[in-house]
């Protein structure tokens, strides 16, 4: 088997990453390590591309830890697969909080999405939709980019989901390998986690702006139904819309949150036209 260079591109913005030790260990012989902070995430690792000298690049977070054989697997499936892209499910830690188990619960399935490839390790390897990839475990052939572009630096949140899309728009094949995972730090519940799934929800719904045709997809329509049938039940419903919540608190802040953010960037959008 061949060794081709890759470089492992990370933006760092954590004091103390966790990745350091597992990234050390790699058993492949022939990576490089690209440190990219005080950036956002689009910025931090269209830089790292810059950088890079490897042929093949591969992104990581800051808050992962690798198996020994991470690096030499992703290789081993680009080239198996032929695909221009590989990922895989990051997964969480086996101490997790239980806290973070209940983020990891809601985040892996949902009403409206199903099963998350890039959450869940999925029972075999597959081409598969934009959907299921993330750029804390992923890794490309660096000519990607010459037929894609950048990371879109307009982006705040979900740049990496709108790099997959235009990927797929282009053509390019993406493939999921239940082989390819590595463990990935989870948001506590409720906080953080609400957080992060609102920031999913206004990131997901400029998708939505810039390319109409993701409105297709169930978590966005969805989202504004489950608004409108909230607020619903909250006006007439009151005392049953308030034992439903309680009952299902951690599913009802879940898609709450993100439905809020896919709102929230509709409305700020609205706004900004009649300006």
């Amino acid at each position: 088997m061949d060794h081709p260079k890759v470089s492992v591109i990370i933006a760092v913005g954590r004091d103390n990453p966790l990745y350091e030790e597992s990234l050390k260990k790699q058993e492949y012989p022939n990576y490089e390590v690209i440190l990219v902070k005080g950036y956002k995430a689009a910025e931090a690792r269209n830089i790292g591309v810059r950088r890079a000298k490897g042929n093949i690049i591969a992104f990581i977070d800051d808050d992962v830890v690798l198996p020994k054989e991470w690096v030499s697997m992703g290789v081993e499936l680009l080239e198996r697969s032929g695909a221009h892209i590989v990922g895989g499910p990051n997964l969480i830690f086996p101490q997790a909080s239980i806290s973070e188990r209940i983020s990891d619960f809601l985040i892996s399935t949902s009403i409206f999405s199903g099963f998350r490839k890039k959450f869940k390790k999925a029972k075999r390897a597959a081409f598969c939709d934009y959907k299921h990839f993330a750029t804390c475990n992923i890794m490309m052939r660096k000519g990607v980019f010459e037929k894609v572009g950048y990371f879109n630096e307009d982006y705040k949140y979900t740049e990496d989901m709108e790099f997959f899309l235009k990927c797929k728009i282009k053509g390019l094949s993406l493939y999921n390998s239940p082989d390819f995972f590595l463990y990935h730090k989870r948001r506590t519940f409720p906080f953080a986690h609400m957080k992060q799934v609102f920031l999913w929800g206004y990131g997901n719904m400029q998708m939505v702006l810039d390319y109409p045709f993701v409105f297709k997809r169930p978590d966005i329509w969805g989202s504004f139904i489950l608004i409108s049938v909230s607020f619903a039940m909250l006006i007439f419903h009151f005392k049953l819309a308030v034992i439903i919540g309680l009952a299902l608190l951690p599913i009802t802040l879940h898609f709450l949150s993100y439905s809020l953010g896919v709102v929230s960037r509709f409305v700020a959008f609205l706004i900004k036209r009649k300006r």
